[in-house]
């Protein structure tokens, strides 16, 4: 079995491409949409069953067209599981990234709270040193200084 352009198809059945159309919509013939929307046609390798002769019915004959159609299954059934394939990698690789990511995010907020611990451990001595020297001031009411947007609370 060949898959080929419907005008391929065609000139190798010796038909018309308009023949080629209406044998695919009686289903005498098997096509499926290609990703840029045009037909590929399944066309058999042995003397084409489609083409009636003298004393013959017309029409495949059931069994090589369920042949044909089953081989033309198999192959879109290998083509999905390929995909599924691919994807499933990519989900797996995804939630590798995202689990690592995580664990960055937590080592991230970490090492941000001991830096905010010691930012605020730095300007209680800062502001410690600064209260001691003003004689009268805020430290010798054993009041820490607060930021300005602390002052109400």
């Amino acid at each position: 079995m060949a898959v080929m352009s419907l005008a391929e198809a065609a000139a190798a059945l010796g038909i018309s491409v308009e023949t080629a159309r209406r044998r695919i919509k009686s289903g005498r013939l098997l096509a499926n949409r290609a990703d840029d929307g045009s037909l590929l046609v399944t066309v058999p390798d042995e003397e084409d069953p489609t083409v009636p002769a003298v004393g013959r019915r017309r029409g495949p004959h059931p069994a090589a067209a369920a042949r044909a159609e089953l081989e033309h299954l198999k192959a879109m059934l290998d083509e999905i599981k390929k995909q599924r394939d691919e994807l499933l990698t990519i989900v797996n690789n995804l939630q590798r990234h995202i689990a690592t990511d995580a664990v960055e995010r937590a080592e991230l907020r970490r090492l941000l709270v001991q830096l905010q611990a010691q930012l605020n451990r730095v300007q209680g001595l800062d502001d410690g040193d600064e209260s001691t020297d003003e004689p009268g001031g805020e430290g010798s009411r054993g009041q820490s200084r607060r930021p300005w947007w602390r002052l109400n609370r």
